[in-house]
């Protein structure tokens, strides 16, 4: 199993930084639940490429829904950043 979602990786570390330094230490189930939810979290566009892949990405997005349909609202200035933080989708349509 990959790591996907950065954020959910680092979110699940430092919960189990937090129960490992505790006085009455977490045991190795909690500690694995914890793993495995942060390892199945589904990667963000921002989780997977290059900059220079999640631009060509979030262009070839853009040109697909067009400014009326475009999924992530109405406001140009932010598009870019609402892209960035939504699961990340295969070019075969799935999300990963």
């Amino acid at each position: 199993m990959e790591a996907n979602n950065m954020e959910a990786m680092r979110e699940a570390l430092a919960k189990i930084y937090e129960l490992m330094t505790a006085d009455c230490p977490a045991d190795e189930v909690e500690i694995a639940n914890i793993c495995f939810q942060a390892l199945s979290s589904h990667p963000r566009n921002c989780d997977v490429g290059t900059a220079e892949e999640q631009l060509t990405r979030y262009i070839a997005e853009c040109r697909l829904h067009h400014c009326n349909n475009c999924p992530l609202g109405n406001n140009q200035r932010e598009y870019g950043i609402y892209w960035s933080q939504i699961p990340y989708v295969a070019e075969e349509g799935t999300v990963k």
